[in-house]
């Protein structure tokens, strides 16, 4: 199974005071240990590393020290401007686009046919 985690289960997983920190653990737990594979953008990273040293005020060494443990269990995909640019301006329509985007590649590279999305 192949499962996309977003910015905020990312921030979870991170921030030992978020109201959901130990549920996103568990989910790291389990991709660590094969249960299913771990997907977040790379949007996702560069989201968390501003909340993380700008409004945590965490330093960038701490962070960088988080995101080099978890480099090991999470893979990361990237969004490209191109992928962007083809989402209308309506949110809904852009998130359709963005998550169809997102399963038809991890389908076509993985062969998974069944993707969740944690958020």
């Amino acid at each position: 199974m192949t499962v996309f985690f977003d910015t905020n289960v990312l921030l979870d997983i991170l921030d030992d005071t978020r109201e959901h920190h130990e549920v996103a653990l568990t989910l790291l737990q389990a991709a660590e240990k094969g249960v299913f594979r771990a997907y977040v953008t790379t949007q996702s990273f560069l989201d968390a590393a501003y909340i993380q040293t700008q409004q945590r005020k965490l330093s960038i060494e701490t962070f960088r020290a988080s995101v080099s443990l978890l480099s090991g269990i999470l893979s990361v995909e990237s969004i490209l401007a191109s992928d962007l640019a083809k989402a209308n301006c309506n949110k809904q329509i852009y998130l359709r686009h963005f998550f169809a985007k997102l399963f038809r590649h991890f389908s076509r590279c993985f062969g998974d046919s069944s993707v969740l999305v944690y958020t």
